[in-house]
């Protein structure tokens, strides 16, 4: 897999650390975590390329050797079964369709900062500035950086899809070269699925 976007993203963190040195914890904090700043004024914004990120992941199960552990919730109920890797692709689709990166985002969310460190990782959000134009799909998402390792440890996203019935919301949770799970919720608020695929078994 190429490692040039974790490399582009943790200099960007690196960056924003740096600016903000003087003064790692806000006031009013027990200094176990920051609050979380939006990066704004003149200031540029990192926007992690997240669609190639997920997508070079995609590329790197393919070079596996493995069959991916699939297992659907829903109910309360959880079934539990064994798929070939090129299964996996396609149910993912959706999320690499539409391009999150500096492009074609910056313009409509905000970006903010939040160094958790009992979490031991730092937490890039990307919110709406105002109401999103029906074009555009993702809502909202989170990356999480492990600022010791300089990796992506986990990326969140949320994105809305039109199903008979009215709008759902997928939420995609990404565990770098481990897992993705996949949680539908219904116009109703109630989750209607939670489908998660394993690659690597291994704590």
């Amino acid at each position: 897999m190429k490692k040039w976007p974790f490399l582009i993203f943790c200099s960007a963190a690196l960056l924003f650390s740096c600016s903000g040195k003087k003064d790692n914890s806000a006031p009013g904090t027990d200094g176990n975590s920051t609050d979380s700043s939006t990066i704004s004024g003149g200031q540029e914004l990192s926007f992690f390329p997240v669609t190639s990120f997920l997508q070079g992941q995609l590329n790197s199960l393919d070079s596996l050797q493995v069959t991916v552990l699939q297992i659907n919730s829903t109910n309360g109920k959880a079934d539990s079964t064994w798929i070939s890797k090129e299964k996996v692709k396609p149910l993912l689709q959706a999320f690499v369709t539409d391009r999150i990166d500096k492009e074609n985002l910056v313009s409509l969310f905000n970006e903010s900062k939040f160094n958790d460190q009992t979490t031991e990782a730092i937490t890039f959000t990307y919110t709406p500035k105002n109401t999103l134009p029906d074009s555009v799909s993702i809502r909202h998402w989170d990356v999480y950086v492990d600022p010791e390792k300089g990796i992506i440890k986990r990326v969140y996203i949320v994105k809305q899809a039109k199903q008979a019935g009215g709008a759902i919301m997928q939420q995609l949770t990404w565990q770098t070269n481990k897992s993705a799970k996949i949680v539908t919720i219904g116009a109703d608020g109630k989750i209607q699925s939670e489908l998660k695929w394993i690659w690597d078994l291994n704590d």
